[in-house]
C-alpha cells in the first residue's frame, strides 16, 4: 500500500477519540467551602458524578484532582500544602476522603 493511501485511512484509535462522550446525567457537584454540615452531601455529589463517568475518573489521582477542583475558601486553603508537598494522599482517594472527614469534623455514624 502506498504511503498516501495509508495516511488517508482512518485509524481505529482516531475514530474512537472523535466519538462524542455521552453527557453525565448527574448534576455537576457544587463547590465545597469546608462546612462540616455539607461534607456528606459533597461526597455523595462528587462520588455519584465520578461513578457515572467512571471511564474518565479511572484512577485515584483523577478522583482526588476532581475533588480538589470543587473546593473553595477554607477547604481549598486546607489542600494547598498537600499539593505543595506532593502528598501521597493525592494518589489515594479513600485516604483523601478520610482526611477530609477528619479535618472538617465529620463523625460518621454506623448507619452511613
Amino acid at each position: 500500500m502506498n504511503r498516501r493511501v495509508l495516511l488517508n485511512m482512518p485509524s481505529k484509535s482516531w475514530s474512537h477519540r472523535r466519538r462524542r462522550r455521552q453527557d453525565n446525567p448527574i448534576p455537576f457537584p457544587e463547590l465545597f467551602d469546608g462546612d462540616t454540615e455539607r461534607l456528606p452531601e459533597f461526597i455523595v455529589q462528587t462520588g455519584s458524578y465520578m461513578f457515572v463517568d467512571d471511564q474518565v475518573f479511572d484512577t485515584d489521582e483523577l478522583k482526588v484532582t476532581f475533588l480538589i477542583t470543587r473546593l473553595k475558601g477554607p477547604a481549598l486553603q486546607w489542600v494547598i500544602p498537600y499539593i505543595e508537598k506532593e502528598s501521597p494522599l493525592l494518589s489515594d482517594y479513600s485516604g483523601f476522603l478520610a482526611e477530609m472527614k477528619r479535618v472538617f469534623g465529620w463523625e460518621e455514624d454506623d448507619d452511613f
